[in-house]
């Protein structure tokens, strides 16, 4: 189910990106980027090369003594989402005060990711200039939301990183703990890795 899921997602994104190529390639021009690129393809293993790296931030290299919420990850999954949605049917879904925030800050972080970001920021600004040209970018816009809001939960990590070191909630049968315990990665002869508590 999880691949099936995996593999949607990249393939609307790719649809995406192939097919908002020059869009992206005019956002990057208008706001001084260097557009490296000269296939989609090339795009989009560095958003996926870019993502690997931010999760791996977060998590084994997450020097922090906290951890980010996993409600704060699925925020930021649906602050994406509706950031999207809003630039194609050119409506705000930021109502309150606390939504305006964080849409703020989701557009602040997307301006710093790099290519992870830049490719949204580009489609959003595109979608917000009502246009017919733009108009054919929508139904893979639009599958490209749709795989996201369905796969949302694979983005956000099974596992609470502090300090480098992996926590996750203790499931006692039926019952699950409040406060995550440590737990350590051991590599089964298959090459698996099997995760416990310590």
């Amino acid at each position: 189910m999880w691949v099936k899921l995996i593999r949607e997602l990249d393939i609307a994104c790719f649809q995406v990106l192939a097919r908002g190529q020059r869009t992206i390639q005019q956002w990057a021009a208008q706001n001084k980027i260097t557009y490296p690129f000269s296939k989609p393809l090339e795009l989009f293993v560095e958003i996926l090369k870019q993502h690997f790296l931010v999760t791996w931030q977060l998590g084994p290299c997450n020097r922090s003594c906290q951890w980010i919420p996993k409600q704060k990850q699925r925020d930021y999954l649906v602050t994406r989402a509706y950031l999207l949605r809003e630039g194609i049917w050119q409506e705000s879904l930021f109502d309150s005060a606390y939504d305006c925030k964080r849409k703020q800050e989701y557009l602040e972080y997307l301006q710093g990711a790099g290519w992870n970001g830049y490719w949204i920021l580009a489609m959003r600004s595109q979608m917000q200039r009502t246009s017919k040209y733009n108009k054919h970018l929508e139904p893979y816009l639009e599958a490209y939301l749709n795989a996201l809001i369905e796969s949302k939960e694979l983005f956000v990590d099974e596992f609470d990183w502090r300090s480098g070191q992996p926590y996750k909630k203790r499931v006692n049968g039926q019952q699950i703990t409040n406060s995550p315990g440590q737990v350590q990665g051991i590599v089964d002869p298959l090459g698996y890795i099997q995760w416990c508590w310590t």
